[in-house]
């Protein structure tokens, strides 16, 4: 039986990440839409379920996780030049992410709340991807005719809608009959998806969905219509896009395979050099939170002129977790990431196995050239991910 009440919390805040960035000021204290949700909501929801966490080896196990990497990123700031932005990102990008963990791991111990959550995460993401695909008429697009909506690039947009895709993707391809209506939705969420350019949000998002169909086995189905459909479409829809953004895409694919310096590529090389020598600087203790912008451009006097001057993380997740977080905050997530994938074969439903897989897939892949965490919307959609995983283990006999 759902318990009503810590259930509609959490649906509350999944229907909250898309503004998961509005900034509230209560008294002149920056505060987001979500904090505001668990901090108003937590002190009544953790008191009686808070036990049930640590129920199983593997839960503890996360949770000291999450106390390292707390810990590493605690004192990376100490050790640093103290600033308001890292203050501000402790709370916002662990302490707040990690208490909706808290308060999500024991509702979803139920098989029945982790498939509402699946279904609620589904319509969330194409809500979003509708709400963006509208914004082409309000400026959405850049000037090389990528989407980027409400986002200040394209590829956030892309980083944010990845789970989105993925999800649409598996209840596409386990599905025995699609509606018109599903078939539909699943385009509009494609397309805004490709729209958005983002090559490396489609590579995680193509090995996620390979993944998906391994571990699921849903490839033995690979001669259904459905297959077919998809790939036909996906093929139309990517296109269409390309060529309708006036040969931008073409040329942007040119400047990557042919390893052209004002290639993202070759920027995101220079951006790595710089990061890797703030690393072997300072390597115990990195940067401190929310400083890559202000040491990248102070380190710009041991290179040349830089491609991109405003960058706010170095473009990888592990380089971003080493840098605000030191030795400890590196080890933490690279021991997480390990971790995850061996625990994996706990999870006793296969699709729940392939689907949970998959996700954390997606945001390591992407994690290699991209960051899918220092942002709001991106650290609560990933611990809501370890509470849908949590929670399939501490499953409910």
């Amino acid at each position: 039986m759902i318990a009503n009440k810590p259930f509609f919390v959490l649906l509350v805040c999944i229907w909250l990440l898309p503004f998961a960035s509005v900034q509230l000021l209560p008294f002149g204290i920056p505060l987001y839409p979500i904090e505001a949700v668990l901090l108003v909501a937590s002190p009544f929801l953790l008191e009686r379920r808070i036990r049930n966490i640590f129920q199983t080896r593997i839960t503890r196990n996360i949770f000291i996780f999450a106390l390292i990497l707390c810990g590493g990123i605690i004192t990376s700031f100490l050790s640093n030049p103290e600033t308001l932005i890292g203050l501000g990102q402790i709370k916002s990008f662990f302490f707040f992410p990690i208490l909706l963990w808290l308060v999500a791991t024991p509702i979803l111990s139920e098989f029945e709340c982790r498939k509402r959550v699946f279904w609620h995460l589904r319509w969330m993401f194409l809500a979003t991807a509708v709400c963006a695909a509208t914004s082409v008429f309000f400026g959405g697009l850049t000037y090389d005719y990528r989407l980027s909506a409400w986002f200040q690039s394209p590829n956030l947009l892309a980083l944010f809608l990845l789970p989105g895709v993925i999800l649409w993707w598996a209840y596409m391809l386990l599905k025995e009959r699609i509606f018109v209506y599903e078939g539909i939705f699943w385009a509009i969420m494609t397309g805004v998806f490709v729209a958005t350019q983002s090559y490396g949000a489609f590579v995680a998002a193509f090995a996620a969905i390979l993944s998906f169909l391994w571990i699921s086995r849903a490839y033995v189905l690979w001669k259904r219509p459905v297959f077919k459909i998809m790939l036909i479409g996906l093929l139309l829809i990517g296109t269409g896009i390309f060529l309708g953004g006036g040969g931008a895409g073409i040329t942007k694919w040119t400047l990557l395979i042919t390893g052209d310096e004002r290639s993202s590529l070759s920027s995101r090389e220079m951006i790595w050099r710089s990061a890797w020598k703030m690393i072997q600087d300072s390597p115990v203790f990195g940067i401190g939170p929310g400083r890559f912008q202000e040491v990248y451009l102070e380190y710009q006097r041991f290179y040349p002129p830089y491609l991109e001057w405003a960058v706010p993380h170095p473009h990888n997740l592990f380089l971003s977790f080493w840098l605000s977080s030191g030795i400890f905050g590196v080890f933490s997530i690279v021991w997480l990431c390990l971790f995850l994938f061996y625990s994996m074969r706990q999870i006793s439903c296969k699709t729940e196995k392939a689907l949970i897989g998959a996700l954390f897939l997606g945001v390591f892949v992407v994690g290699l050239w991209d960051v899918p965490y220092f942002r709001a919307e991106f650290c609560f959609v990933f611990w809501l991910t370890l509470a849908l995983f949590s929670g399939m283990v501490l499953r409910k006999k």
